[in-house]
């Protein structure tokens, strides 16, 4: 007897030309587990700012990960061009490595500017695409009508 899973992992389709493809049904999962944020808590925030655009996510994990275990590290990207931002955040499971990565980078030069490196003050945003609350944009106040 066959398992009731065999039959819905693939399924035989056939395409325009006659020929037959598997189809596998999508997943709600990616490899690594669930969609959404990692869970974070109980690592050491370090924020990285002043980053040069071409600062890449495995750059930052081999320099940083010299120091100890990483948790995790975003970047956080331009919704419409998905450029960096030019800041990004690293994510120690020990409070001391993070305090070495801070001696080592906060001032330091990185792809040719000067980085600024040191524990992250704010908790994550709930949306992602708010911008970040370290002051400066405001709501729509100002005067009412176009014209």
């Amino acid at each position: 007897s066959s398992s009731p899973l065999s039959h819905a992992r693939t399924t035989r389709d056939m395409s325009d030309d006659g020929r037959e493809n598997n189809v596998v049904p999508p997943s709600t999962e990616t490899e690594e587990g669930p969609k959404g944020p990692p869970d974070i808590s109980g690592l050491y925030s370090l924020k990285l700012d002043n980053l040069d655009y071409s600062v890449t996510l495995e750059q930052l994990k081999e320099l940083f990960g010299k120091h100890g275990e990483i948790g995790d590290v975003y970047m956080p990207r331009d919704y419409y061009t998905k450029r960096s931002r030019g800041f990004a955040f690293v994510r120690f499971k020990d409070r001391t490595a993070a305090e070495d990565a801070i001696k080592e980078f906060d001032q330091k030069e990185l792809n040719g500017r000067e980085i600024a490196c040191r524990f992250a003050e704010k908790p994550r945003p709930d949306n992602p695409r708010e911008p970040y609350q370290g002051g400066g944009r405001g709501g729509r106040g100002g005067r009412g009508g176009r014209g």
